[in-house]
């Protein structure tokens, strides 16, 4: 049996050498070349090819070679085209991944966008009762200087106390600072007097110093709340 009898490839008889010129060993050193490339692909069909090349047997004929030789370019053909589907798929795959990624960006620009307009909202609600805070605060001391004072009458006092509880009743931050109770406390409990304004009073410190940090815990409970709604509007 001839060395492409072996693996399944008829051949002829015509009597020894090669008839045709010395082209056969030629065509055997291109497809052993080629057949390196094919090897992670057809190794049975490509040890058939390289057996051939090593010890190409006397008898084959032209059209074995012509045979072998449209066998290899079929599968030649076959792995161009399975190359170039991966590269289909491969640059299908970077396509997507690119549109997903434009989606994330702008995505993540809206919704830093959107996080600058509730934060600068929250931080304008903040800076508002700040300064009602400082001019309320105003207001205590002038009504404790009032109380400490022997030079005032009683009664500019509580008309100082009746402009507080009406600002504190009317004011847009009582309910999330609960300013009129305090308020209340103060004009009912607080009646020390210092050696000077900056020194009269111990309740109209506390309170100052409660309601602002209870101002700020708002703020940051309010930040957060908003972000919180933000990313759950996105998911």
């Amino acid at each position: 049996m001839g060395g492409l009898e072996r693996f399944g490839i008829a051949v002829g008889n015509n009597g020894g050498g090669d008839p045709y010129g010395g082209w056969v060993g030629v065509f055997r050193d291109s497809i052993g070349s080629f057949i390196s490339n094919l090897a992670g692909f057809a190794p049975f069909f490509v040890a058939a090819v390289a057996a051939y090349s090593r010890s190409p047997p006397e008898d084959v004929t032209k059209e074995d070679v012509e045979e072998l030789k449209r066998k290899c370019e079929k599968l030649e053909e076959q792995l161009n085209f399975e190359r170039f589907l991966y590269d289909e798929h491969s640059a299908v795959s970077n396509r997507q991944m690119e549109s997903v990624e434009s989606l994330l960006a702008k995505a993540r620009e809206t919704l830093r966008s959107d996080i600058d307009i509730v934060t600068s909202n929250v931080n304008k609600d903040y800076e508002e009762k700040m300064d009602y805070l400082n001019d309320l605060h105003d207001k205590l001391l002038e009504r404790q200087d009032i109380l400490c004072s022997p030079f005032k009458r009683r009664r500019y006092r509580l008309n100082v106390e009746d402009q507080l509880i009406n600002i504190g009743m009317m004011s847009p931050h009582n309910d999330s600072l609960d300013i009129y109770n305090g308020l209340n406390d103060i004009f009912t409990n607080d009646s020390f007097c210092g050696t000077s304004r900056e020194t009269n009073g111990k309740l109209i410190w506390i309170y100052n110093k409660y309601w602002r940090e209870k101002a700020a815990n708002q703020r940051l409970e309010d930040i957060t709340s908003q972000i919180n709604r933000l990313l759950s509007e996105e998911t």
